[in-house]
Formats: C-alpha cells, sequence, structure tokens
C-alpha cells in the first residue's frame, strides 16, 4: 500500500484530521504529511475545512461533514453564534441579519453555505445549514418569504344515488301544430379587426455598456475566457485572465450597469465567486451606496471594485 493509499485509510477510519496526526501514523515529519494531504486535497481525494485548529484545518472524506461539529468550539465567540443561530434556524435570510452575523456566516463556510433565491427577477441571498435537506430548506424560504404553499383539494363526497320513482301512466294530450317563426334576415357578418403587428426587437444594435468593459479589458491586457450577458446593457458575467507580477491570474467578473450598486449586488457577486472558488472583480458604470462600501472592506475578502 502507497503512502497516500495509508493516509486515505487513516482518514476513513479516523477522519477528521489534522496533519500532526497524519504524521504521527505514517512516521514522518509534519510538512511531508501537509504536503501529501494537499495532493489528496487537490487530486479531490480528500476535502479540507475552513475551521482550523491552532494554525491547521482539518481533512476528511465525503461523508464526515456531520463530524466537524465536534470542533466548533475553535470558532470565535461571534462566529459560534451565528453558528448556533444558523443550527437552530436552517435558513437565514442575509439582509435580514446583522452586520456581524453577517461577517461572521461568511466566515463559517463549513457550517453555512450561501443559496441565491430569485423574487420578481432580484436575486436575494440566503444561507443554509450544511447538512439541511433541499425540502427543509425549500420550506424555510418560502416561510421567511411569505410564500403560502397551495392547499390540497378535498377529496369529492360521492354522491347518493337517486332513487327511482313509480312512474304514473297519464292520458297522452292530442298533438297540436304550431306555425314556425318567420325566417329571419341574415345579419351581415363583422369583418375581424385586424390584428395588431408583431415588434421585433433589432438584437444586432451595439450593447454600449459591454464596449465599454471590452475596451477598459483590451486596455488592460486582461483576457476574456467565459462571457454570459445577463440583461442587456446592465448586467454581464465573465471569468478572465489578469496578468501580474506573479502570472496570470484567474478571476470571476460581474459587471452592472445600474442608477447605484447596493450590498446586495456586492453579496451576490462574492457568493457567484465562492462558488466558482475564484477572486471577484467587481465593475461599475455609476456609483455604490455608503453602505456597500463599508461592507465590500469589512466582509468581502478576494472583491476588488473598479469603476469605468
Amino acid at each position: 500500500m502507497g503512502t497516500k493509499d495509508r493516509i486515505l485509510a487513516i482518514i476513513r477510519q479516523k477522519g477528521p484530521v489534522i496533519p500532526v496526526h497524519v504524521s504521527r501514523e505514517i512516521n514522518t515529519s509534519i510538512l511531508m504529511a501537509s504536503a501529501l494531504l494537499s495532493e489528496l486535497v487537490k487530486n479531490k481525494q480528500v476535502l479540507i475545512s475552513t475551521i482550523k485548529i491552532g494554525s491547521s484545518p482539518l481533512y476528511y472524506t465525503t461523508g464526515q461533514e456531520q463530524k466537524l461539529q465536534q470542533y466548533s468550539n475553535h470558532l470565535s465567540a461571534r462566529e459560534r453564534e451565528a453558528y448556533e443561530l444558523i443550527k437552530q434556524k436552517l435558513v437565514l435570510q442575509d439582509s435580514k441579519q446583522q452586520p456581524v452575523t453577517r461577517a461572521a456566516l461568511r466566515q463559517i463556510r463549513d457550517f453555512a453555505k450561501p443559496i441565491e433565491v430569485t423574487i420578481e427577477g432580484k436575486n436575494e441571498l440566503f444561507w443554509k445549514w450544511y447538512l439541511a435537506s433541499a425540502t427543509d430548506v425549500e420550506k424555510q424560504v418560502k416561510e421567511t418569504l411569505g410564500v403560502k404553499e397551495p392547499r390540497a383539494p378535498e377529496p369529492e363526497k360521492p354522491k347518493a344515488e337517486p332513487v327511482p320513482k313509480p312512474e304514473i301512466l297519464k292520458e297522452q294530450p292530442k298533438p297540436t301544430f304550431k306555425r314556425g317563426p318567420e325566417p329571419k334576415e341574415p345579419k351581415p357578418k363583422l369583418k375581424p379587426e385586424p390584428k395588431p403587428k408583431l415588434q421585433f426587437v433589432d438584437k444586432t444594435v451595439e450593447d454600449e455598456f459591454l464596449s465599454k468593459v471590452v475596451w477598459y479589458f483590451k486596455k488592460s491586457e486582461i483576457e476574456i475566457i467565459e462571457k454570459n450577458v445577463i440583461r442587456k446593457k446592465s448586467e454581464i458575467d465573465f471569468i478572465i485572465k489578469i496578468p501580474s507580477p506573479v502570472g496570470t491570474l484567474k478571476y470571476y467578473c460581474k459587471a452592472r450597469n445600474k442608477a447605484k450598486i447596493n450590498d446586495r449586488d456586492l453579496s451576490s457577486a462574492y457568493v457567484q465567486g465562492q462558488m466558482k472558488k475564484l477572486p471577484v472583480l467587481f465593475i461599475y458604470a455609476s456609483d455604490i451606496t455608503k453602505k456597500a462600501r463599508e461592507m465590500l472592506y469589512r466582509e468581502f475578502e478576494n472583491m476588488t471594485l473598479k469603476k469605468i
């Protein structure tokens, strides 16, 4: 059995573990154990936690997620409060939480997972307990938003069959003949109203905002890998490569063109970046609210804002 296979067996048996546990089991240095664990994480054979024991994260395999709760006492006081709150509520609406709680939820990513809910065309950020089922999450979100479940129709009661009445024979009346109504003149047919002509929007009209963003990328020597126009002239997603002194860096980029960028816009972009495991470049063309600017420096790590 190779060294990596031995480490996998140790994690499956005793996980979650930290490098010092592994180093003792395989009789090697902590540095070497950390390097081997990092390779297993890179190959997606092992998962790594954001919670740390001292300065080291925990390493575990799929199916051991519930055991992470044993190490919740290593969270800070504020993180512990957020942990207990989401564990109890299962789902929390980000915009309804206190700033301290919102910041803590972004730090306990092992236990709080971000989800986006579209409400009347707008994206709203929620946090779910990491072990909550999809059914429980959907139910809690609907309760939070005041969405009522439709009632199931009541089963129809069986109708009682009518009791046949005995027939009474009566003398049949003699037939009488009446003169039919005079034929009426046919009414003139009305011509159907002409249907309104369909209007077609010319999709070839240039998107000025997109052109402005692309021009900025070219000027800054930024390479576009992927492009997705969410709303024409107002919202675009990119995956880009940015040159730097240490080499080319891959970024997720959200470009928005609206009157004022608010904290929800930043939260949505931050969550998308987390899901893609990429730092975020947020490009905007107008203004940003004071609250959003304050949250940028306090809550959103690995996010850069650029006005064009």
